[in-house]
């Protein structure tokens, strides 16, 4: 049964199937060249992306159109030229027309197959060309999964969309709240590390050959960014819009900052690039043991993330189990022997 509740607009999403289209760039490279925009880098980028998905939008829908409806109609206009060929030979002109509605039918169904299977997610390498009715189920699947049409609150069920969406936001402005009125900052006397030599080999500016290849290797078909684009639409419209992005990162590289709301999904992204695969060698001795617990501790203060310890491990080498398990009571953590893997590598195992 459809859902009548109003649940207000729908997202942009850029559908990767617009690709196809003959006149795709070409509109999307006139939306882009056209909009006009004085300020930062990363304040152009952010304007021409919205000036670029409302042209999308309105192309969509007076030129694109809705595939499955043209699918249906280009099947039945070859379906009756199949029946005339049955019956008699065809003009030169209707051979010529059937071959354009073969042509057209072929194009819109992979049309359809490409729209289904970026809703599916699913990894084209592993699963293939697959049929479009296997990626209906997946999508459909997925999206029962992931439907939220009401929420708890005090105990009450609730599913009016405004009551649901206030509830919404209010829990992610309380989940991403900050009770420090300022940031701790590590203070004492460190040891510097030749900073021209450091600087030169960890912070060089980034050159359009490596922002390139970054875009180039990433899966166009993976989860949309907040402003409704995916990768693919980088990808495809690299050439024309290669230059405003490099100036962004230039700017980001220059200044430190990104414009408000041109990537809000670093908030979720930070946590995950922390959150994994950080391994910490040190002597087996107490006094090292508890400095560690100190700089882990001082991390979660000063970045305001927390370490899973109860997901972490100590293995000892060289040191007996007692030992070991006194470490991993004070760490709050596991103990586990070699071998062990990190990052998918066997570590301490025999070559």
């Amino acid at each position: 049964m459809e859902d009548e509740r109003n649940w207000g607009p729908s997202p942009f999403r850029f559908v990767n199937a617009w690709t196809l289209h003959p006149e795709f760039i070409l509109i999307a490279q006139k939306a882009w060249s056209e909009r006009l925009v004085q300020g930062w880098a990363g304040y152009r980028v952010q304007r021409k992306l919205g000036g670029l998905k409302e042209e999308l939008k309105r192309w969509n829908i007076e030129v694109f159109g809705v595939v499955e409806e043209q699918l249906k109609k280009a099947e039945e206009d070859l379906h009756a030229l199949e029946l005339l060929a049955e019956s008699r030979v065809l003009e030169p002109n209707e051979v010529a027309c059937r071959r354009e509605a073969k042509d057209l039918v072929w194009t819109l169904r992979k049309k359809k197959a490409w729209i289904w299977f970026q809703k599916s997610r699913l990894n084209w390498a592993e699963n293939g060309d697959r049929n479009t009715k296997y990626f209906h189920i997946i999508t459909s699947k997925r999206q029962r999964r992931n439907l939220i049409n009401s929420v708890v609150i005090n105990g009450l069920n609730v599913d009016d969309p405004e009551l649901v969406w206030n509830e919404v936001l209010r829990h992610y402005l309380k989940a991403f709240a900050e009770d420090w009125p300022s940031r701790p900052k590590l203070s004492g006397n460190f040891v510097p590390i030749d900073y021209a030599r450091g600087v030169a080999i960890l912070e060089p500016e980034f050159t359009l050959e490596e922002v390139w290849e970054v875009v180039k290797e990433c899966d166009g078909n993976k989860a949309l960014g907040p402003d409704g684009f995916n990768m693919a639409c980088i990808q495809k419209c690299w050439k024309f819009m290669k230059t405003d992005i490099f100036k962004v990162m230039q700017e980001f590289y220059q200044h430190n900052k990104l414009v408000k709301g041109l990537n809000s999904s670093f908030i979720t992204l930070i946590p995950k690039k922390f959150a994994d695969d950080t391994i910490l060698f040190c002597e087996a001795e107490w006094e090292e043991i508890v400095n560690v617990k100190r700089i882990l501790r001082c991390f979660e203060v000063m970045s305001g993330l927390k370490i899973n310890f109860h997901e972490s491990v100590v293995c000892g080498v060289g040191v007996s189990d007692t030992m070991v398990h006194d470490f991993t009571s004070t760490l709050h953590c596991l103990c586990q022997k070699l071998p062990l893997k990190y990052l998918g590598l066997p570590l301490g195992a025999n070559p």
